[in-house]
């Protein structure tokens, strides 16, 4: 696991000679490696929910940018998560699309561009397989409540996506 010391409650980053409380961070592996449109949906859902469990998915948003005065501790703390990040993020992707994005220095310009390339073509894939699956589903024999379930199943990988995008 990779890990990062933070600053006091709330505040994600390096430790700094504050005399703020030391917490740790740790990021579990992603275990799934991006291969591109086809499994991009799963990679970035995988990718947010590991982030998010630990308070530092907005470094894969615009919004967080970087501070201005280089010097200062703000920007100490989002320099050491923005890196932490970036380098837990490049080995949970394959040789191939690392090439596309591991020159980029920050974690939001890394996702916004992997978003761009696969985002909306995955999406268009998945529904188009799990369509077919849902097609394919027969009760053959089984109760009731299994054939049921594996359609639900279904329903919800479809519309997982746009609920993933709903504030």
């Amino acid at each position: 696991m990779r890990s990062l010391e933070l600053m006091g409650p709330g505040l994600m980053g390096a430790k700094a000679n504050t005399g703020a409380t030391e917490l740790k961070l740790e990021l579990m592996p992603n275990d799934l490696k991006l291969e591109g449109s086809k499994n991009y949906l799963s990679w970035s859902r995988r990718v947010r929910l590991i982030l998010g469990g630990k308070g530092v998915e907005h470094y894969l948003e615009e919004i967080c940018v970087e501070p201005a005065d280089k010097l200062g501790t703000e920007w100490i703390v989002w320099h050491a998560t923005n890196s932490v990040i970036v380098a837990w993020l490049l080995p949970s992707m394959s040789p191939i699309v690392i090439k596309r994005v591991e020159i980029m220095r920050t974690a939001s310009q890394i996702w916004k561009t992997l978003s761009n390339i696969y985002s909306r073509r995955a999406h268009v894939m998945m529904m188009m397989e799990i369509q077919g699956k849902a097609d394919a589903v027969k009760q053959a024999g089984r109760p009731v409540e299994q054939y049921a379930s594996e359609l639900q199943y279904l329903c919800e990988e479809h519309y997982a996506p746009l609920q993933m995008y709903d504030p």
